[in-house]
């Protein structure tokens, strides 16, 4: 039996306790079973079968994940060419050469020293002439798979570029119009987006002459005379620019 120290004496009824005693005997209580939680090895026994238990959970889940992850690549591998290549013909065109640059690039360790297709290095040139911070940041973050700027570089050198008209666009007209009737070869040579420098040329008589007017004149005549027959008229507005 316990007594609390401010023990009242008195009660309300018959074999009950005071208040101060009931406190005093749930507290003693508690603190029994405290202590015997404490020295009961019951208890780190349970905690390691339920650590080991939430282990064994855990490695069934990876098991299965490894085997989905295996089926997953067998259904791929299983998956043929021929398939592949039929829903990648399916997309547009510029989404074929993006797709096909994608796959290329994962067969590969790294993109260093990859080569490229022309037409997909074309429209690479073209998007960074349109934003070259938007390309960069859509190459660093692999978002589409991108020539660098030295890459691109590299492959501008393949092309060949030189001044004034190609002769080769002027025999294509020339083919072209073979099969025209005189009227529907008249028309005009519209010229847009070319980036010309000044160039002038000082003749033995002492007459300045511009570079684009004489290259204009020399591709008017080339494909005027060619085949002895004038096959297209054109109407150009050249503007000299004469220097003060």
């Amino acid at each position: 039996m316990y007594f609390a120290e401010r023990c009242l004496l008195v009660t309300d009824g018959k074999g009950e306790s005071c208040f101060h005693c009931k406190y005093l005997r749930k507290l003693s209580q508690n603190n029994m079973y405290r202590r015997k939680k404490a020295k009961d090895p019951c208890n780190d026994n349970k905690k390691c079968e339920n650590i080991s238990r939430a282990l064994r959970r855990t490695k069934k889940s990876l098991v299965n994940v490894h085997q989905q992850v295996n089926q997953m690549k067998e259904q791929n591998n299983a998956l043929s060419e021929e398939a592949l290549e039929e829903k990648i013909q399916a997309l547009p065109r510029k989404q074929q050469l993006a797709v096909r640059t994608c796959f290329l690039a994962a067969r590969r360790k790294s993109v260093k020293g990859m080569t490229y297709d022309d037409e997909w290095i074309v429209e690479c040139l073209l998007m960074r002439m349109r934003s070259p911070k938007l390309y960069e940041h859509l190459r660093k973050q692999s978002f589409m798979i991108l020539p660098g700027r030295s890459c691109l570089q590299r492959y501008l050198q393949r092309f060949k570029g030189g001044f004034g008209l190609n002769p080769e666009v002027f025999v294509a007209l020339s083919e072209k119009t073979k099969s025209m009737d005189a009227f529907s070869c008249h028309g005009g040579l519209l010229v847009d987006e070319i980036k010309l420098s000044e160039h002038l040329n000082v003749k033995a008589t002492g007459e300045f002459q511009n570079y684009f007017q004489r290259a204009i004149l020399v591709a008017l005549q080339y494909f005027c005379n060619f085949n002895g027959k004038a096959r297209l008229h054109f109407i150009c507005c050249i503007k000299t620019v004469r220097s003060a």
